[in-house]
């Protein structure tokens, strides 16, 4: 009786176990099914209609099955306008890259600016890019090259200085910086976070400074100083200082309360001169950092910097 009492034991147990490895299969199987729908996403009808209403028939078919399974790109397209007509003008010239979800991610606030004050009108579809190994180069309408993405980690975009040093003319540099970017431009290094602010700008100051190309225009600072949520009494504050180079582009300047940008930051850069005068050369990091929500004004400026082998921190609340 107890044999038979242990091997009913047994098989009640081995069913319950076969059981478990069903339903775990089961499951296994659901969510393959769901990786796989999820991978493999249809455009949804609304998107394609759009892109039919926006290209003309051969070239909106074409758009619609480089779409297809791509979940990424096509929840962007779906949810920003911006976002699609960016990256439509994008796959025009790089039919392949744009449907790399972390390069058109670089894309995504590139034209925060675009329709405001001395800024509107400048977009994306206003330059020419054109792939070669490893990068992307970047042109103008006219055939001004500049500059280039260069796909490393994280991505990095030179900025070239145009018509003789002046780098003003450079509008790609007056787009909206890229998120989690380096940037280099006018012998300057910046770093964005994942907004595309900057949140750090590196630069070297020597007794070359006076050959330096002077780079300033007000009407762009006083535009990006209000672009970036200045405040009555900001003015457009340069991170690297127009005397020695430093450009009036969205990537140098931010909006700084008239008494910082006029008094203190401006007796820094003094001393800066002073030292670069004497012949000495002057290593800077600005950190900026800025707090709550997606404001673009920053709380508060640290500078680190360092002339023969001596360091300095000058710590400016904004």
């Amino acid at each position: 009786m107890k044999k038979s009492l242990l091997v009913i034991a047994m098989v009640l147990l081995l069913l319950s176990c076969s059981k478990v490895t069903k339903k775990g299969t089961q499951i296994a199987k659901k969510e393959a099914v769901g990786f796989i729908c999820e991978t493999g996403r249809k455009v949804p009808q609304s998107l394609k209609d759009r892109i039919r209403k926006t290209f003309p028939p051969n070239e909106a078919e074409r758009i619609i099955r480089q779409l297809e399974g791509r979940s990424e790109i096509i929840d962007w397209l779906y949810n920003n306008g911006n976002v699609f007509y960016i990256w439509c003008d994008l796959n025009k010239q790089l039919p392949t890259l744009s449907l790399n979800p972390k390069f058109m991610n670089l894309f995504i606030y590139s034209e925060k600016f675009s329709g405001q004050g001395r800024f509107a009108g400048n977009k994306i579809k206003n330059f020419i890019f054109k792939e070669e190994k490893g990068k992307v180069i970047i042109k103008s309408k006219s055939g001004f090259d500049l500059g280039e993405i260069i796909f490393v980690d994280p991505p990095k975009v030179i900025l070239y200085e145009t018509n003789k040093g002046k780098v003003i003319t450079n509008w790609f540099g007056n787009l909206h910086p890229f998120p989690n970017t380096t940037y280099e431009l006018a012998g300057a290094k910046y770093k964005t976070d994942n907004l595309g602010r900057v949140v750090e700008s590196t630069f070297k100051i020597d007794k070359n400074y006076a050959t330096t190309p002077n780079l300033y225009n007000r009407k762009n600072i006083t535009a990006i100083g209000k672009l970036k949520g200045g405040i009555a009494g900001d003015d457009g504050g340069h991170l690297l200082g127009q005397q020695f180079g430093g450009s009036s582009t969205v990537l140098n300047v931010v909006p700084m309360k008239s008494s910082l940008n006029r008094k203190e930051y401006l007796n820094l850069e003094r001393a800066w001169k002073q030292a670069a005068d004497e012949g000495k050369t002057v290593n800077a990091k600005v950190k900026l950092k800025y707090e709550g929500g997606s404001t673009e004004r920053p709380a508060w400026i640290e500078v680190n910097y360092e002339i023969d082998g001596k360091k300095f921190t000058k710590l400016f609340q904004n």
